[in-house]
C-alpha cells in the first residue's frame, strides 16, 4: 500500500510557499508578544475541560497539547501554526477536485489571497478560537464535496466529526453547518445526513452536559449578556469593519467574479450561500449589540475557494489578483515585519505587557495578586510571571472563566496585594523607574462564592408593594464569610435592574450575617418596589456589596411593574 503525503496535493511550488508560510508563521509566534486574549486562553489550556465560560474548549485543548512539547509564545501557538498548513491543504484540495485541468493557474491566486486576507492570515499565528473554526470550516467544506455528490455512509462519519469539531472549536460553527445545508436542501432527504447529525451530536454530548452542569454560562453570555440596546454606529460601522477583515483589495475581487458561472456548480453555489449568508446575518446581528469584525472570518475558505477558482476560468480575475491583491500582500507583510522590529505605542497592546507585570511580580511577591474587573490582567500576569493572581468582577464588568474557576477562594483570609485605586486604600509604589497603584490587605475576603437562591411568592407587582422574598445563601469555600470585616465589610441588597439603570434596596435582616464554611443560611426579608420605568423590562436578584461593587451571585428573575393605579 502506498502512503501518499497530505500536503501531495500541491505542486513542488506550493509545497515551497507553503514551507516558507509555516517558517514565517513560527518565526512571527516567536517574536510577537503573546496578546491579551491569547494569555487568557493560555489559562483554558492549563485546565483543559469540556467548556470554558466564553467559548468551546478547542482552543484550550490546542494549547495543552502544545505545551507537551514547547514553552513560551510556543507553548501557545504552534499548534494553531501547524493547523493553518491542513487549513490551506484541505481548501486546496477543494480548488484541486473543482479544476482538476487548470488548477495550476489558480495556485497563484490561492496562496495571494490566502496571505492578503488580514484575519486570515493573523490566524496563522495568533492563538484564539478562530484557528481551529477556520480549520474545520476548510475540513467540513471538504466532506461535504463528496458527500454532495454521493452521500455515504463512510463520508458522513468524517462530515459527522467535521460538525462537532466547529461546534467545539466556536458557536459560529453552527452557521457554516446550516448555511451549507439550507444550500443543498435537497440533502435533508438522505438518511446519511441525519445520521450525521445524530453522530455529531453524540459527539458534542460531553460539552451539553458541561453547560448543564454549570447553567449553561456560554449560552447565557452570548445571547442575553452581550445583547445590548440598538445603536445605528453599531450598524454603520459592520461594512467598514468587514473590509478590514478580509481586505477590501480581496472583496473588489468579487466584483469580476462571473457569477452565473458560479451559481451553475452545485457545490459553488454553497460557497456563495456560505459566503453571503455569514455578512449578512452578522449584519442583523448588530441590531442586537456590537458584532466584532472577526465574527465572519469563516467566511474566509468559501471566499478564497470562488476567487481562487474564478482566477482560472476569467481572465479579468487572475489579472486582478495580480495587479491588486499582490500589492495589498506585501504590505500585509511589511505590516507583519513593522509588529516585531519596530517598538510600537503599549497601549496597541502587541508588546511592552511583560516589563510591566515583571515589576507588579517584583512588588507582590509570592502574595497573590487582585484585579478588579480586567480578566485580561489577571491572566497577562499569571502567564507572564506565573504566579497567582484572579480577578473580581461585578454586576458592572463582565463575566469570565475566572467566575467558575474560583481561584479566590484559595486566598481568603490571606495577605494579598490589590491592584486598584481605591480612595483612602491605594497609594503609588515605584518599581524600576514604574508607577504602580494598588494597597495590602493582610486578612482578605469576597464573597464572590457565595451561592444564592431566591424565592417570591409572585412576579407582578405595582410600585410601593411589598416584596416577601426566601433566600438561600450557601457558602462552599473553607472559610467564613463575615459581613462585619473590618477591612471588608459586605451591605446585603436587593439589586434591582432596568435598561442601563441599577437600583440597590438595602436589607436590614442580612447585615449581621456570618455564613460559616460549607453552611447554608436561610432567611426571609421584605423589601419595597421603588418608582420605576413600567415600560422596560426589569430583573431582580440579590447582591453583597463590597469594596468591589455589588457581586453577582447566581441569575436573577425577571419581574413585572405595573402602576398603583392599574
Amino acid at each position: 500500500m502506498k502512503i501518499t503525503s497530505p500536503f501531495s496535493a500541491f505542486s513542488t511550488r506550493g509545497k515551497i510557499f507553503l514551507l516558507g508560510w509555516i517558517i514565517l508563521n513560527i518565526v512571527q509566534s516567536m517574536l510577537t508578544e503573546v496578546n491579551n486574549d491569547e494569555a487568557y486562553y493560555y489559562l483554558y489550556g492549563q485546565h483543559p475541560d469540556w467548556g470554558y465560560f466564553d467559548h468551546p474548549p478547542m482552543v484550550g485543548w490546542m494549547i495543552h497539547a502544545s505545551e507537551w512539547l514547547f514553552n513560551g509564545n510556543l507553548g501557545i501557538r504552534m499548534a494553531t501554526v501547524l493547523l493553518q498548513g491542513f487549513t490551506l491543504m484541505f481548501s486546496w484540495k477543494i480548488i484541486r477536485k473543482l479544476n482538476p485541468d487548470d488548477a495550476y493557474k489558480s495556485e497563484p491566486v490561492f496562496w495571494m489571497t490566502a496571505a492578503a486576507m488580514t484575519m486570515f492570515s493573523a490566524y496563522g499565528f495568533i492563538t484564539t478560537p478562530d484557528g481551529p473554526l477556520l480549520f474545520f470550516t476548510a475540513f467540513f467544506l471538504y466532506q461535504f464535496q463528496p458527500f454532495l455528490d454521493s452521500p455515504k455512509i463512510r463520508t458522513s462519519i468524517w462530515l459527522a466529526i467535521a460538525m462537532a469539531g466547529l461546534l467545539y472549536s466556536k458557536y459560529q460553527g453552527g452557521l457554516v453547518i446550516l448555511l451549507a445545508f439550507l444550500s443543498q436542501i435537497r440533502l435533508l432527504r438522505h438518511w446519511t445526513t441525519w445520521f450525521s447529525g445524530v453522530l455529531a451530536l453524540l459527539l458534542l454530548t460531553p460539552h451539553f452536559y458541561w453547560q448543564w452542569s454549570h447553567d449553561f454560562p456560554s449560552f447565557t453570555y452570548h445571547l442575553v449578556s452581550r445583547s445590548s440596546s440598538f445603536k445605528w454606529g453599531y450598524f454603520f460601522e459592520y461594512l467598514p469593519n468587514q473590509l478590514a477583515t478580509f481586505n477590501p483589495f480581496v472583496l473588489i475581487a468579487l466584483c469580476f467574479v462571473p457569477w452565473r458561472m458560479i451559481w451553475q456548480q452545485s457545490y459553488l453555489r454553497s460557497m456563495m450561500v456560505l459566503l453571503v449568508g455569514f455578512v449578512l446575518f452578522f449584519w442583523a446581528s448588530s441590531f442586537r449589540g456590537h458584532v466584532e469584525p472577526h465574527w465572519t472570518v469563516a467566511a474566509s475558505i468559501p471566499l478564497l475557494i470562488i476567487i481562487s477558482y474564478a482566477s482560472a476560468k476569467n481572465e479579468r480575475v487572475y489579472k486582478y489578483a495580480h495587479k491588486f491583491i499582490f500589492p495589498s500582500l506585501l504590505l500585509m507583510l511589511l505590516a507583519r515585519i513593522v509588529i516585531v522590529v519596530v517598538p510600537l505605542p503599549e497601549r496597541i497592546g502587541l508588546n511592552g505587557k511583560k516589563a510591566y507585570y515583571e515589576d507588579l511580580h517584583q512588588l507582590a511577591g509570592n502574595h497573590p495578586v487582585l484585579f478588579e474587573g480586567s480578566f485580561q490582567q489577571a491572566s497577562l500576569y499569571r502567564y507572564f510571571t506565573g504566579s497567582e493572581a484572579t480577578v473580581l468582577s461585578n454586576l458592572f464588568s463582565r463575566q469570565s472563566q475566572f467566575d467558575l474557576w474560583r481561584f479566590e477562594q484559595a486566598y481568603m483570609q490571606d495577605s494579598v496585594f490589590i491592584c486598584m485605586k481605591r480612595d483612602g486604600l491605594s497609594k503609588p509604589y515605584l518599581v524600576n523607574e514604574r508607577t504602580i497603584e494598588g494597597f495590602w490587605s493582610q486578612k482578605w475576603q469576597s464573597a464572590h462564592g457565595l451561592t444564592i437562591r431566591f424565592t417570591m411568592a409572585q412576579h407582578s407587582f405595582r410600585i410601593g408593594d411589598t416584596v416577601i422574598t426566601e433566600l438561600e445563601i450557601f457558602n462552599p469555600g473553607k472559610k467564613a464569610i463575615v459581613s462585619q470585616h473590618d477591612q471588608f465589610p459586605l451591605e446585603w441588597n436587593m439589586a434591582i435592574h432596568q435598561g442601563d439603570n441599577w437600583q440597590f434596596i438595602k436589607l436590614p435582616e442580612l447585615q449581621d450575617l456570618i455564613i460559616d464554611s460549607g453552611e447554608t443560611i436561610r432567611r426571609t426579608v421584605r423589601w419595597e418596589i421603588p418608582g420605576l420605568n413600567l415600560h422596560e423590562k426589569c430583573t431582580v436578584g440579590l447582591t453583597a456589596i463590597s469594596l468591589f461593587g455589588p457581586t453577582y451571585h447566581g441569575p436573577h428573575q425577571q419581574i413585572k411593574i405595573t402602576n398603583r393605579d392599574n
